[in-house]
Formats: structure tokens, C-alpha cells, sequence
């Protein structure tokens, strides 16, 4: 694996966000969200990242289920601030996927038809 790859999963795990992992790891500001994508679908990188969350959930005693678990208690305890549980309440939708803050649009632009064989001359359109 090479140097900028390494250096890119050292700062993917700090964040998780590939596109400033990948500007961190000097690879191109102008071109990090692709690059970012690319090297996350790279077979070597992703199984690196994997192994290294691994580890750091035995280390901590903490993964997904249970950080999920905990931010449902937040929200349910009747002890817990409205804020509180605004904010826990967030949490899980976004790891849920229910917020989506970039929504990709795709329009095709308009044909122009300059010369339109099938319309009537003149004489014949006038009736």
C-alpha cells in the first residue's frame, strides 16, 4: 500500500469523511470527492478501514449497536432536556439515512428543433 493511501486511512478514521480525508492525505482539493469515492472502493483500502474499526471498537467497548442504544435512552428518558433529546433524535435519523442534506437532480435541457419537417407551409396552415 502505498504512503498517500495509508495516510489517507489514518485520516478517514479520524472523521470519516473521504473527501477531506483525501485532501489531508494531499491528494487534489478539486478532485477529493472522487478520488475520496475511489479509494473507499479500493478492495485494500476498505478492508484496512474495517480491520482498524474493528480494533477500535474492541478498544473502546463501543460500536454502532451499542452508541445506537445508547442515544434511544437519551431520547426516551423522561429525565432528558427537550435539547437532549432533539439531539439524539438527530442522531439516529442521520445513521438511518432519513436526512439527506445534497439531493442530486438530473435534468435534460430542452431540444431545439430548428426545422421541424412536419409542420405545414404557409398556404396549408392558413386553412
Amino acid at each position: 500500500m502505498t504512503a498517500r493511501r495509508a495516510k489517507f486511512i489514518d485520516e478517514y478514521l479520524i472523521d470519516l469523511n473521504a473527501s477531506q480525508a483525501a485532501i489531508r492525505a494531499g491528494y487534489s482539493a478539486r478532485n477529493a470527492n472522487v478520488e475520496g469515492a475511489r479509494l473507499l472502493a479500493n478492495v485494500s483500502v476498505s478492508e484496512e478501514i474495517a480491520r482498524r474499526g474493528a480494533i477500535q471498537a474492541r478498544r473502546t467497548g463501543y460500536n454502532q449497536e451499542r452508541v445506537m442504544r445508547e442515544i434511544a435512552e437519551v431520547a426516551s428518558s423522561p429525565e432528558s432536556k427537550m435539547p437532549e433529546k432533539l439531539k439524539a433524535l438527530e442522531l439516529m435519523g442521520k445513521h438511518m439515512g432519513m436526512f439527506r442534506d445534497n439531493v442530486t437532480v438530473s435534468v435534460e435541457p430542452p431540444r431545439i428543433i430548428d426545422d421541424w419537417s412536419g409542420a405545414p407551409s404557409g398556404a396549408d396552415a392558413r386553412g
